[in-house]
């Protein structure tokens, strides 16, 4: 569901882009992803019962879950460089650092989130990926 989810997000953020703006789309693309990984943490540790996901009903929240985290990340990796260009100019030489923070940021993401994971489980996996989401609004 992720990745049609990116999909989605990624065809959508070019209206809003356009519409909203780049900084405000960055920012409602986190917000989709920061409702996304806390309804999956939360699921994990209320209505999942620790992480049961056999239930249809749970199952179906999941998909859902997921599929807003994927919305998010879409939105946000494809207004994400536009903000950037946008700050920086045509001639500012920090340009290219600085568009490729973003993506080395997801890589060093993805590896606390499998360090967490193997150490305290999925549900941590999930917080801290809503807080890392939270930390965008900081920017």
């Amino acid at each position: 569901m992720v990745p049609a989810g990116q999909l989605v997000g990624a065809l959508l953020s070019a209206a809003g882009c356009s519409l909203l703006g780049r900084r405000p789309t960055t920012v409602l693309a986190a917000t989709v992803s920061l409702c996304g990984s806390a309804g999956l943490a939360a699921l994990g540790q209320s209505g999942g019962g620790g992480g049961d996901v056999s239930s249809s009903t749970v199952a179906g929240a999941v998909l859902c879950f997921r599929l807003l985290c994927g919305v998010g990340m879409g939105a946000s990796g494809a207004s994400h460089p536009m903000y950037v260009f946008e700050l920086c100019g045509g001639a500012c030489h920090w340009r290219g650092s600085l568009n490729g923070s973003g993506p080395v940021c997801v890589t060093l993401g993805i590896l606390v989130a499998f360090v967490l994971g193997t150490i305290w489980g999925w549900q941590v996996t999930n917080w801290s990926r809503a807080n890392r989401h939270f930390t965008k609004y900081l920017a």
